[in-house]
């Protein structure tokens, strides 16, 4: 624009010899027209000096910080692996503060890989020189080795929490193990319960009798007569044996006591088809054996498998008489001492007639 109003005082304001004042102004005009534009064009040469000046040096300073971070991640890399790796394997630390460092571990690769990113956008913007591409392969190098470490620590992660995991279940299956083995200790201590009570008061009955007919008792019980005398060294499992109780040395009067398996015993692994223990007491007649049996029973549906509810709540007792209808009876756990005794009764009544104690003494003498 300044160059259009020069010329165009040149060619129409000086040749106008009347007017002197305005030719020295268009001379003086064109000066400095003139001027403005050279300065502008050295100012321009010297500002693009500067900035190349200055790129090039954000360029080697871009470089440098990239390979040193590139440097700093390598070795931060294998420094963290190590401690990251002993730290988490290690089970004597609690899960929760492993887990907690593996998190800060995580925040850490984050924010490298953020600052990374940035300079990589960098070098994406300036052109292709050795240093840019130099610089673009080792920042790529750097973004490569910070996945590599955020993957090992998700998996140590993951191992970590697969840990407690396990822990976890196995946790519930002892505590659901001794759930059940309280239970079946129950329901056993119930039937044991039942099953003393039975041969104690046998055992008591067969001594008042015995002492009516000056006979002798002869029982093999160690001590007190019960319904599992034998148990082993563990104290875990019990071992049934036959026991006999008998007056005098006629076989009339010479009882077998067997107790099957505790129901524990027989049900630890049991989940369907639970089996109850009974107890028999046995005796030959002249027309043939003669036994009282006693069996307890489990409210709910046993046969699904244990639950929490189920319990002993009936007992059933049963007497057969030699050559006579069996006689069978249920009345619930609180209240089954009384058909236990008329059970007992009836079976000592049965082989009294067939053996008299009394008669039996007389002709001992």
């Amino acid at each position: 624009m300044a160059a259009v109003v020069g010329e165009y005082f040149l060619k129409h304001r000086l040749k106008d010899e009347k007017s002197k004042a305005r030719n020295w102004l268009g001379i003086v005009l064109l000066a400095l027209t003139l001027t403005l534009i050279i300065t502008n064009n050295v100012y321009t040469t010297i500002q693009n000096s500067k900035r190349d000046q200055n790129i090039k040096s954000l360029n080697e300073q871009l470089a440098n910080q990239i390979s040193n971070v590139g440097s700093s991640v390598n070795q931060g890399n294998q420094g963290i692996n190590n401690l990251s790796g002993a730290f988490a394997t290690n089970r004597g630390i609690d899960s929760t503060l492993r887990l907690a460092y593996l998190d800060n571990v995580n925040k850490e690769i984050g924010q490298k890989q953020a600052e990374l990113f940035k300079r990589q956008e960098l070098i994406s913007f300036k052109p292709i020189d050795l240093e840019s591409l130099r610089a673009d392969r080792s920042a790529k190098k750097a973004a490569k080795e910070l996945q590599a470490q955020h993957e090992e620590t998700e998996r140590q992660r993951a191992g970590i929490q697969q840990e407690e995991m396990e822990k976890q279940r196995k946790a519930t299956e002892s505590s659901q193990l001794a759930a059940r083995e309280k239970q079946l200790k129950s329901i056993d201590d119930q039937c044991r319960s039942v099953f003393d009570y039975t041969v104690q008061t046998f055992f008591g009955m067969i001594r008042d009798l015995a002492k009516d007919s000056r006979g002798e008792v002869v029982h093999d019980y160690p001590t007190l007569p019960t319904a599992y005398p034998s148990v082993l060294p563990n104290g875990k499992q019990v071992i049934p044996r036959r026991n006999n109780i008998r007056i005098g040395t006629n076989a009339g009067w010479s009882f077998v006591i067997l107790a099957s398996p505790p129901f524990r015993d027989v049900n630890v692994n049991a989940r369907q088809d639970v089996k109850m223990p009974r107890l028999t007491i046995s005796v030959q007649g002249k027309d043939g054996p003669s036994s009282v049996v006693i069996s307890p029973k489990l409210s709910g549906k046993p046969s699904m498998g244990l639950t929490p509810d189920v319990v002993v709540d009936q007992v059933s007792v049963s007497v057969t008489p030699s050559n006579e209808p069996e006689m069978s009876e249920v009345q619930v756990i609180t209240n089954y001492t009384s058909i236990v005794d008329q059970a007992l009764r009836n079976l000592l009544e049965v082989q009294d007639e067939q053996f008299p104690l009394g008669e039996m003494v007389a002709a001992k003498h």
